[in-house]
C-alpha cells in the first residue's frame, strides 16, 4: 500500500504547530537550571498525581479496548522515576567542564521534536516525552494513534 499524500490543509495545520512549538520555546529561551527543573517538577505532578493519571489510564482502555486498567494506572510511577532521573542531571548552559582536555560541554535545545503516541501508551508516553524536552527547552508535537487520539489528547491538554 502506497502512502497517501498530504493534503494542503494537512500542511497548513503543521506547519501552524510548528509555529506554537518554536514559540513554547522562544518562551523559556532564557530559563536557567532551577527553571527549568520546576516545569518538569511540575508536569511530572500534574500528569502522575493518582486523580489525573488514573482517570486517564482508564479512559485509555476504554477507547483503545486494550490492556488491564490496573496495570495502566500503575504506569504513573513510571512518570515520577522519569522526573527522578531528570532531576539530576545538568541539561541548561554549562553541562560539563573537562578542563585537563580543554573542552567546555554546553546543554542547549535540539529544536521541536515530534513524537509518535502508541495506540498501548496514551497516559505515560505523553508526560514522558514531555518531560525529557522540557529538561533540554524543547517542544513536542505529539502525534497520536487514531485507536487513542482522545485519551492522548487528554493527558497532552
Amino acid at each position: 500500500m502506497s502512502p497517501r499524500a498530504i493534503t494542503d490543509e494537512e500542511k497548513v495545520y503543521a506547519d501552524g504547530l510548528l509555529v506554537k512549538a518554536r514559540a513554547a520555546m522562544k518562551a523559556i529561551e532564557y530559563y536557567d537550571q532551577a527553571r527549568v527543573d520546576r516545569l518538569c517538577q511540575a508536569l511530572g505532578w500534574a500528569t502522575a498525581n493518582e486523580k489525573t493519571f488514573g482517570r486517564i489510564a482508564r479512559m485509555g482502555v476504554d477507547e483503545s479496548g486494550l490492556g488491564d486498567p490496573e496495570g495502566r494506572v500503575a504506569k504513573r510511577f513510571k512518570v515520577m522515576g522519569i522526573l527522578r532521573d531528570v532531576l539530576r542531571q545538568k541539561s541548561v548552559g554549562i553541562i560539563e567542564e573537562i578542563p585537563e582536555k580543554g573542552l567546555v560541554k554546553y546543554g542547549k535545545p535540539a529544536g521541536v521534536v515530534a513524537s509518535i503516541i502508541p495506540t498501548t501508551n496514551p497516559e505515560l508516553t505523553p508526560p514522558g516525552v514531555g518531560i525529557f524536552a522540557m529538561k533540554c527547552k524543547d517542544a513536542v508535537i505529539f502525534s497520536p494513534h487514531p485507536r487513542s487520539r482522545k485519551t492522548t489528547f487528554q493527558m497532552v491538554e
